[in-house]
């Protein structure tokens, strides 16, 4: 068993990102604002006393040569993907490390290879632990070569493969898949990035002398074991069992456990799938989207027969066109749910290939080539759309390959599980993924609460991927709504200025004009000052209620003396 550990990972794809700020106090908040808390520190910055959990406000006032940016999920999430496909050249078999397995609170960039059978004549305790006697047998002539001349030698190369991606990581190779997570967290700190161990004794004597502030542990539970005298896994271990599992629950009890080797979770390692993609050479340049999608719906079905068989539904799929003037080009949608029907995924390519001639021709190659805009403001020869569904234009379509990629899923699976509410969740997931094909993956957002000091920072707009299934209302909250109504607040984008207004009114205060007649009741007023970070901001807000039963919420701008209304409550 090996493990892989490579030490904030976020950090590292932010380095890799941006080469500029290496030597330069760097962290990663978890948003570009001055409230943004920070989640990754480099070791320069934690020198000048920037830690994790800190606001990038505050952490400017340690260190004002701080860079900092985000990290999205989804990169961090491709990045993994693309480590797993490196990592199986070395190990047919890879497992993340994910939060649920018992090894603190985040442990973000490890993972675990299986480093049996790559080397002559394999230490029979590794044989007892993986398990796999009669494996060995079978492959024995194979061992006896050997893919590798050792353990130390393949991580070396593993480490090299990593280091050619500008990644840096500790390599532990051992028994125990606790005691090789463990090592290599510490030897973070040390120059020796790769060890091996060859007997289970010596790799649990280096597991006690790990230090538990190199494992992922919750701060609150750290500190408080600091006090006790407990600062190594040694230590932790000598602990009592129940006073343990009384004073701290999971994630910190399963540590416990683990350390003492109780709990061993078995290897669940994700294999290599075969990808499914097939090459269709049309024999003729093509211009006519409705015959090109023709021929990929003749070939789609038995890319989805191919996933079917593997326990698997189609979740993204790609079309890598070869045009006639040497180049090629790249189309690729994601569904919104793993499917296995093929003319929902036609339907998508559809929306997606409308305009599939526009973009062909705004291809850097053919705009130096005097594909631009034609004089008089229209498009230059080559860039519009003929009639019958084709473009007009020199480039053609000659060969296209179709690829597609799924997830674990089975035909049953997914007919069981279909939604049968009144609500269909799965057409509204549909009907996003219509929208996003045609007009980008960034056209369906949706509010989410964030801290913020004035209202308009009080949400941020973030994808919306799926529809989250409503969850039902605690009894004490529908029994207070069926007694009185819930008003809404809706927010303008912008808030409108109002014109100044008169000293003395006769007829009122005409806030949304003749129509909704005079302010006939106002509260307030309800204040908000403060943003001296950024430019001072006090605001008076008030609830108006005109004579026609509009409320509407507006502020007086004391900086700028002026009213505006935010928004209205209905």
């Amino acid at each position: 068993m090996a493990c892989v550990d490579i030490p904030a990972l976020p950090l590292q794809l932010l380095l890799r990102r941006h080469p500029e700020w290496r030597g330069q106090p760097t962290v990663v908040v978890d948003r570009d604002h001055p409230q943004g808390r920070i989640l990754w520190v480099d070791e320069l910055a934690r020198r000048r006393r920037v830690l994790p959990g800190m606001r990038y406000a505050a952490a400017l006032s340690h260190c004002g040569d701080l860079r900092a940016a985000e990290v999205p999920s989804v990169v961090v999430e491709r990045a993994v993907e693309a480590l797993v496909r490196l990592f199986w050249r070395f190990s047919p078999g890879v497992e993340v490390v994910a939060k649920g397995d018992g090894l603190g609170e985040d442990p973000a960039g490890a993972f675990w290879l299986d480093a049996s059978g790559l080397v002559p004549d394999p230490a029979p305790a590794l044989e007892t632990v993986a398990g796999r006697r009669s494996e060995v047998a079978t492959v024995g002539s194979l061992q006896e070569q050997g893919l590798y001349p050792s353990l130390g030698h393949w991580a070396a190369l593993l480490r090299v493969g990593l280091a050619s991606r500008e990644l840096d990581a500790s390599i532990v190779v051992g028994f125990r898949k606790f005691a090789s997570y463990a090592v290599a967290r510490a030897s973070r700190a040390g120059d020796e990035r790769v060890r091996v161990f060859d007997d289970p004794g010596v790799e649990q004597e280096a597991v006690r002398r790990v230090s538990l502030g190199c494992l992922a542990i919750a701060p609150k539970a750290r500190d408080l074991l600091d006090k006790l005298g407990v600062r190594s896994v040694d230590d932790l271990v000598r602990l009592p069992a129940d006073g343990v599992r009384r004073r701290f629950r999971d994630p910190l009890w399963q540590l416990y456990r683990r350390a003492r080797g109780e709990l061993e979770v078995p290897f669940e390692p994700r294999l290599p799938l075969m990808p499914v993609e097939c090459e269709v050479e049309l024999g003729y340049v093509e211009k006519d989207t409705r015959r090109l999608l023709a021929v990929i719906g003749r070939e789609l079905p038995p890319l989805l027969e191919r996933l079917a068989s593997s326990d698997r539904a189609l979740t993204h799929i790609e079309v890598i066109l070869s045009l006639d003037d040497g180049e090629s080009h790249r189309e690729s949608l994601r569904t919104a749910a793993p499917t296995l029907d093929a003319p929902r995924v036609l339907d998508l390519l559809r929306l997606r290939f409308e305009s599939l001639g526009a973009r062909l021709q705004e291809r850097p190659a053919v705009r130096a080539a005097g594909g631009g805009r034609a004089a008089g403001g229209g498009r230059a020869a080559g860039g519009g759309r003929a009639a019958g569904g084709g473009w007009a234009g020199a480039v053609g379509i000659t060969d296209l390959q179709l690829r597609v990629e799924g997830a674990r899923a089975s035909r049953e699976q997914l007919e069981f599980f279909r939604d049968t509410s009144v609500r269909d969740l799965r057409a509204g997931d549909r009907a996003f993924a219509r929208l996003r094909a045609e007009f980008g993956d960034n056209a369906v957002v949706t509010a989410c609460p964030r801290d913020g000091h004035l209202p308009e920072a009080g949400f941020v707009w973030k994808r919306l991927d799926k529809i989250a299934t409503p969850r039902g209302k605690a009894p004490e909250e529908a029994r207070a709504e069926s007694v009185s109504s819930r008003l809404v607040r809706r927010l303008y984008a912008y808030p409108r200025a109002l014109p100044p207004r008169p000293r003395h009114e006769p007829d009122g205060w005409m806030l949304r004009g003749l129509e909704q007649g005079a302010v006939a009741r106002i509260l307030g007023p309800y204040i908000v000052s403060g943003g001296w970070w950024r430019r001072r901001v006090v605001r008076e807000y008030h609830f108006a209620e005109t004579q026609k039963g509009e409320v509407l919420w507006a502020y007086y701008d004391r900086p700028r003396r002026l009213w505006f209304v935010h928004g209205r409550v209905e």
